[in-house]
């Protein structure tokens, strides 16, 4: 059986040969028309003398000789106290450890381009030679990372009492890992491969503060009063939900290569601290520029300077101090059933979801995967979204009647 390989042609004197199914190799010319796959179809399988690799070859996944699989260890220690018969305090220590945590890595990267570091370093055009030439990239799986998380939680509760219902809980926590969650099949969980332990930061979902409080409200029923003062202002149901939270960690790249790293992607090494600077100060004073069409001034370049090469940036993976902006909304409700005779009534209820049309704005960068670069000056810290999550006021109403 023959058939025709269709492909677009690259010139108009290219010629499509055809190839036959029942040996589609003899036209394969760069193996003098033989198989390039040695056979290994079962477990066992040993190659015959004419197997063939074609060096240098890329190997996908491996595991560390050492591999272990992780373990968890959680404290946690609470006191509870009610005060009459409707409130509640509580207070709680939360901290678990992970150790053994894995992820993967090129452990065929090159040689490091420039070091010490310094920024007399010549400018790299080319990335190194491998360590060993007849592979590419050797994606190992280790299990060497650890992460931690701590959290003191606090809650006030009061039970329905008096027409009253309400929660209130805080907590205020860290966590700290060495690599993204979902890492790549080269390593792009980290993003210095050379250097396990300099990943280390706050992990991408570390939200260091949170308060949320929820309450019920039934107005009074106004027994006594004439039936349509009951009828407008009594009975009653107001609720609502309040939360205010710290942004997520931000990201914050050189926008060069110092390192030249396999598997780091290109333009992200980290950012480099400006002499005496230890942390990001952020958020800064917000200004709209409307040639950008976005509010700039949320970081403050003046804390970084450009990424000696053969250097990954002292800031490090998710800098201190570097969080998007945070959030703070309300969502607002209110409820009431009309009783109109024994046998009909009347439900109305009208619900506001961020209530006081509160603007969340996204990260610098959430054009880039919620990442800023410090060699784009021109915008660098620019904020141009808000986030979607978190859309400007809506309302709702609705009504029923039963009969």
């Amino acid at each position: 059986m023959r058939a025709h390989l269709y492909r677009p042609p690259c010139s108009g004197t290219e010629t499509i040969p055809i190839i036959p199914f029942a040996s589609p190799w003899s036209l394969y010319s760069p193996l003098n028309n033989t198989n390039p796959f040695p056979p290994l179809s079962s477990p066992g399988t040993i190659p015959g003398p004419r197997a063939i690799f074609f060096p240098p070859i890329n190997i996908q996944t491996t595991f560390s000789p050492n591999y272990t699989a992780g373990q968890t260890y959680t404290w946690n220690l609470s006191l509870e106290h009610q005060f009459g018969s409707s409130w509640l305090a509580r207070a709680a220590y939360v901290r678990s450890e992970a150790d053994h945590q894995p992820y993967q890595v090129d452990v065929n990267q090159g040689a490091p381009v420039c070091a010490p570091v310094s920024s007399t370093c010549a400018l790299v055009t080319a990335y190194p030679a491998r360590l060993n030439q007849n592979f590419t990239a050797v994606s190992e799986n280790l299990s060497n990372a650890t992460s931690s998380y701590e959290s003191g939680q606090f809650t006030l509760e009061k039970r329905f009492n008096h027409g009253l219902q309400f929660t209130a809980n805080y907590t205020y926590s860290h966590t700290i890992d060495d690599a993204y969650t979902g890492t790549g099949l080269t390593g792009d969980g980290l993003d210095d491969p050379a250097c396990v332990r300099c990943n280390r930061g706050n992990s991408g979902f570390d939200i260091p503060q949170i308060f949320v409080m929820n309450f019920v409200y039934q107005t009074p029923s106004l027994a006594g009063w004439n039936r349509e003062t009951k009828l407008a202002l009594g009975g009653w149901r107001l609720s609502g939900i309040y939360r205010a939270q710290s942004g997520t960690p931000l990201q914050i790249y050189c926008g060069c290569e110092g390192t030249w790293q396999y598997s780091t992607p290109a333009a992200s090494d980290w950012a480099q601290f400006a002499s005496g600077v230890m942390h990001v100060s952020a958020p800064g004073h917000l200004v709209y520029n409307s040639t950008l069409g976005g509010f700039t001034g949320y970081l403050n370049p003046a804390d970084f300077v450009l990424t000696p090469q053969g250097s990954a940036g002292s800031a490090g993976r998710n800098p201190p101090g570097a969080f998007g902006p945070g959030v703070n909304t309300a969502d607002l409700g209110m409820s009431k059933t009309f009783k109109i005779t024994e046998r009909y009534g009347f439900q109305f209820r009208w619900e506001m979801f961020n209530a006081f049309n509160r603007v969340r704005l996204r990260s610098p960068g959430a054009f880039q995967g919620g990442t800023a670069y410090v060699t784009n000056t021109s915008d660098f810290g620019l904020i141009n979204q808000t986030n979607p999550a978190y859309p400007s006021r809506v309302m709702q109403a609705a009504a029923k009647f039963t009969f």
